[in-house]
C-alpha cells in the first residue's frame, strides 16, 4: 500500500520496496509566448482549442475564439467530444 509522498523525493513510495509507486513527467509550454498565427490552422486537435491562451492582439480575441471553434468541428466529427473540449476554450 504507498505511502503519502516522501519528504525528500515528493514521489509515491511503497513501504514494502521502498520503490517508487507514481513519478510524473511532463513537458512545459508557455503557451503565452507562442504567436497565435503561427497554429490557428494546425492539424492538431490541441494545438487548434489553444489559441485563446496564446498570444494575440486584444482587438482579435473574438476571431481567436472562433477560430478555435472552427477548429474543434473541422477536427472532432462527434457532438458530444465537441461540447466537452468547448469547456477548454472559456
Amino acid at each position: 500500500m504507498p505511502t503519502w509522498p516522501s519528504k525528500k523525493t515528493g514521489r509515491w513510495v511503497s513501504p514494502r520496496l521502498s520503490d517508487t509507486y507514481l513519478d510524473f513527467r511532463y513537458l512545459s509550454c508557455a503557451l503565452g509566448e507562442l504567436a497565435y498565427e503561427h497554429y490557428r490552422h494546425s492539424d492538431n486537435l490541441v494545438v487548434r482549442l489553444n489559441p485563446p491562451n496564446m498570444q494575440y492582439p486584444a482587438g482579435r480575441k473574438v476571431e481567436v475564439y472562433a477560430q478555435a471553434v472552427r477548429g474543434l468541428t473541422a477536427l472532432e466529427p462527434d457532438p458530444e467530444k465537441q461540447l466537452k473540449y468547448l469547456d477548454f476554450m472559456d
